[in-house]
């Protein structure tokens, strides 16, 4: 559950590695409407057999966080679709989207 955590933004807090794929960041636009990319690709919690992907973006202009999961289908154990892991955001404020739920 979050917070107890650190504070941080969890797009899929889970025991994940990569697959085959790797962490990626990207900043696009220019300055005061740039937005700042991180995405995990190809990645899975432990015992999957499949990778999946998902990026979360940051805006400047705005302030406004968006997690966008493309592909979080494992193949396998109970994951799929967030089944294990924890989405949320813990800090000052603490919101939770959702626990182990699919």
């Amino acid at each position: 559950a979050l917070g107890t955590q650190q504070q941080g933004i969890y797009t899929f807090w889970d025991d994940i590695e990569p697959n085959l794929g790797d962490i990626y960041w990207e900043t696009v636009g220019t300055s005061p409407n740039q937005s700042l990319i991180v995405q995990w690709e190809e990645y899975s919690p432990w015992n999957a057999s499949g990778g999946g992907t998902w990026q979360v973006v940051f805006e400047e202009a705005t302030a406004e966080i968006y997690v966008i999961y493309d592909d979080v289908e494992f193949n396998g154990g109970g994951q799929d679709f967030g089944g294990s892991a924890t989405l949320g955001i813990d800090g000052p404020q603490t919101i939770q989207h959702s626990l182990n739920n699919q």
